[in-house]
């Protein structure tokens, strides 16, 4: 069972990693013209070093956003955040 587990989310991290690696790719080379040869360096790295640590990096990234569309709710209706009433799926249909 723990076996066909770990098969399991290996098989997905072997899938998934290849696929923000184009993703993020995609990005990249958009605003590779505007990059010295340094800093394309080090955009490649921590391109590769991000899809190598994708687990960790795509979880981090989403917090910040919802953090950041929590205060963006803040400053537009202080109300909500002060009663509490900002639910998750109202942060979501903002990002």
């Amino acid at each position: 069972m723990v076996s066909l587990l770990l098969g399991s989310l290996g098989a997905i991290y072997l899938v998934s990693a290849p696929c923000f690696f184009k993703n993020w790719l995609s990005f990249f080379e958009k605003e590779a013209h505007t990059l010295t040869a340094e800093e394309k360096q080090l955009s490649m790295a921590t391109l590769v070093t991000a899809s190598v640590l994708w687990p960790v990096v795509v979880p981090l990234a989403y917090m910040e956003k919802v953090s950041k569309a929590k205060i963006d709710v803040a400053t537009e209706n202080p109300k909500m955040v002060s009663n509490k009433s900002v639910s998750t799926a109202q942060i979501e249909s903002l990002c």
